[in-house]
């Protein structure tokens, strides 16, 4: 039984593990489907990345700044320059340190401690930018439907978490408990052939040596895994 409290979810913990392993990934999904529709929870498929129409890279370059909003210069050169003459024309006495590399120019002006930032700015020339606008609004439209899309889908799937881990930790469990018991069965052949095979002195061999390093749960998986196999191997079976 698992800890959910979700009728889909109840029934798929029941299973053995040989039931959750044999189950296809469309049979796990529909399964996971119907434990979401159990709890409301949309049924949603990831919005593919969409295709955007063709737009040239930008073929220029130029900078900007905070304190000149509106303007674009060539060069960050002639950005500091216009900088130096606004300040030399309020008569306030700032000093400016300039690390074009960084697109960066720190200093403050009067007392109020700011930091002028530059930053560079793409675009094209005006005849390239009237051809491509269009095209360039399109995209952004549909960038916006794709990123709202996309949004919902993962505030599903948060929604749907603790659904998903239910399945994905009853999963993981039947593997490591398959992997388990094939080791076991392993070294239980070893002791078969130690003991002639004797099944029942083979057996006693293995208890003594593996019976501490198992869990509750992890033993009685082994200790079924073992009786089956010395049932089968004895020839009582059905």
């Amino acid at each position: 039984m698992s800890a959910y409290n979700n009728p889909v979810v109840d029934d798929f913990y029941e299973l053995d593990d040989e039931g959750v392993l044999a189950m296809s990934v469309e049979e796990r999904t529909k399964l996971i489907k119907r434990a979401m529709a159990e709890e409301g929870i949309k049924i949603l498929d990831k919005p593919p990345e969409p295709a955007y129409g063709d737009v040239p890279s930008p073929e220029m370059m130029g900078y900007s700044c905070d304190i000149l909003p509106g303007l674009v210069f060539e060069t960050s050169d002639k950005l500091a320059d216009v900088i130096n003459l606004v300040k030399a024309n309020t008569g306030r006495r700032t000093s400016y340190q300039y690390d074009v590399s960084s697109l960066v120019i720190g200093g403050e002006i009067g007392k109020d401690g700011r930091t002028i930032r530059i930053e560079s700015v793409e675009g094209y020339e005006v005849s390239k930018y009237e051809s491509i606008k269009d095209t360039a609004k399109n995209n952004a439209q549909i960038k916006r439907e794709y990123d709202e899309e996309l949004h919902a889908y993962n505030a599903n799937q948060d929604d749907a978490e603790s659904i998903l881990n239910a399945f994905r930790e009853r999963v993981e469990t039947a593997d490591r408990n398959e992997y388990a018991m094939q080791r076991a069965l392993e070294k239980f052949r070893e002791y078969i052939e130690i003991a002639n095979g004797d099944t029942a002195t083979a057996r006693r061999f293995f208890d003594k040596a593996y019976r501490s390093s198992y869990s509750i749960n992890e033993w009685n998986v082994i200790d079924k895994c073992l009786n089956d196999y010395i049932y089968n191997a004895s020839g009582l079976e059905d």
